[in-house]
């Protein structure tokens, strides 16, 4: 019994020695300063390591981002996406023997070097610094626009758009009449961004002013979305509230030539724009 007993702890000991968890001893040093711990499954010399971390995951780490690299004492060389004529220039290459086998890519992996996730932050930046918008609502009905963005957390804009304008007045002795028309419109918006320029989905409030023959100087503020993509292309959305600050009935009167006090103008303070950039 004893002799049988004795087998079986051999046996299982030599199960444990077999099956023991991956070493993960290698070291990625980052230029910031973090130390990235883990087993590296594969290099592309001068642009990337992917990486497996304690947790099971795995990352893509670009290589402008990386300061240094230590291979622990018990990992083979990562793989690498050259193709050596023999098995010594793949050793020189840096590349895993063919007895460690292939390493497939995880189709879960987070890659950094590709803008990550949907809405991940890949680490460069995916938002242009300057850019040429259309749209609808885009400083009056329609219009078109240029913006700057110099800073993760600041956005200039300047545009030039078509305003409708209508009123209603009195022409004497109880008649009224409907006018309307199509002003030029300028202005401009500073964006404050919620969003690094690493990120696609952008979220900002917006500050606008605006000036147009027909109502004068105006107002306004609204939360924006803007949503960017490898191509450069991509689309905005606003809401929010609108108003004019002067005497917009004057202004009015003066560009339809009639008395201010016989006009009747209703303002709808609502903010809409829907547009595309390039």
């Amino acid at each position: 019994m004893k002799q049988i007993l004795r087998y079986v702890v051999i046996g299982l000991s030599a199960v444990v020695i077999l099956s023991g968890p991956v070493a993960l001893g290698d070291e990625l040093i980052l230029k910031d300063g973090s130390v990235i711990r883990g087993k590296i499954l594969k290099e592309i010399p001068g642009q990337s390591y992917r990486i497996l971390l304690k947790d099971s995951s795995e990352v893509v780490y670009t290589a402008d981002k990386v300061e240094s690299v230590t291979f622990g004492e018990t990992n083979p060389p990562p793989l690498s996406l050259k193709s050596p004529d023999s098995t010594t220039e793949q050793q020189e290459a840096g590349a895993r023997p063919k007895s460690w086998g292939a390493v497939e890519e995880s189709r879960n992996a987070f890659d950094y070097s590709k803008g990550g996730s949907d809405n991940g932050d890949s680490g460069e930046n995916v938002v242009k610094p300057w850019m040429i918008g259309i749209g609808l609502g885009e400083y009056g009905l329609f219009g078109a626009k240029v913006g700057l963005r110099p800073a993760d957390l600041i956005g200039l804009e300047a545009g030039v758009g078509g305003y409708l304008w209508m009123v209603q007045y009195n022409t004497g002795y109880g008649n009224k009449q409907d006018k309307s028309g199509l002003s030029a419109q300028f202005g401009g918006q500073e964006h404050l961004y919620f969003t690094p320029r690493t990120q696609r989905n952008q979220h900002s409030i917006n500050f606008g002013q605006y000036y147009t023959d027909s109502i004068g100087p105006s107002l306004s503020l609204a939360y924006g979305y803007e949503r960017h993509s490898e191509s450069g292309i991509g689309f905005n959305f606003s809401i929010g509230v609108w108003y004019p600050v002067g005497d917009y009935k004057k202004y009015l009167a003066d560009k339809i030539k009639v008395n201010d006090r016989n006009i009747d103008v209703t303002i709808i303070p609502v903010y809409l724009e829907l547009g595309m950039f390039f």
